[in-house]
C-alpha cells in the first residue's frame, strides 16, 4: 500500500467545442494539473495527457478560472486508495453513493490486459 483511503478533491474545466479538459487535483499530498485529450474511447491508449505538480489547489482553481475559456468545472470529492506493485499502479476510488471500483495503470497495453 502507499497511501491509505484519503479525500481527494478534483475540479475539471470542460469545453464543449473542444475534446479537451484542464483538471486540478489534490490527492494526498500532492497537487497536479493535467491536460486531456480523448481522441478514442474505445481503446486504453485513447487519451493523451499531460501533468504538472502544482502548489496550491484553490490558487491553480482561480488562475484556471480567469484565464480559460471554459464551459463549466465539475467538481468533484472521493476517497481513494493507492497501492503498487512494480510498474503497476491500482486505485480504489470510492464515490459517494456509489460503489468502490477499481482503476489499473500500467505502462503498456500489454501489460495491463494481463493484469486485468
Amino acid at each position: 500500500m502507499i497511501h491509505p483511503e484519503f479525500l481527494m478533491k478534483r475540479a475539471t474545466f470542460m469545453f464543449s467545442d473542444i475534446n479537451i479538459s484542464l483538471r486540478v487535483r489534490q490527492e494526498y499530498e500532492r497537487v497536479t494539473m493535467t491536460y486531456k485529450d480523448v481522441h478514442d474511447h474505445s481503446i486504453a491508449t485513447g487519451t493523451t495527457e499531460h501533468e504538472v505538480v502544482v502548489s496550491d489547489f484553490d490558487t491553480t482553481l482561480d488562475i484556471l478560472k480567469l484565464t480559460a475559456k471554459h464551459d463549466y468545472i465539475n467538481y468533484q470529492e472521493s476517497k481513494r486508495e493507492l497501492w503498487r506493485k512494480g510498474d503497476i499502479e491500482i486505485v480504489l476510488d470510492t464515490w459517494p453513493g456509489t460503489s468502490t471500483y477499481i482503476e489499473i495503470e500500467a505502462l503498456t497495453e500489454d501489460i495491463l490486459k494481463v493484469v486485468a
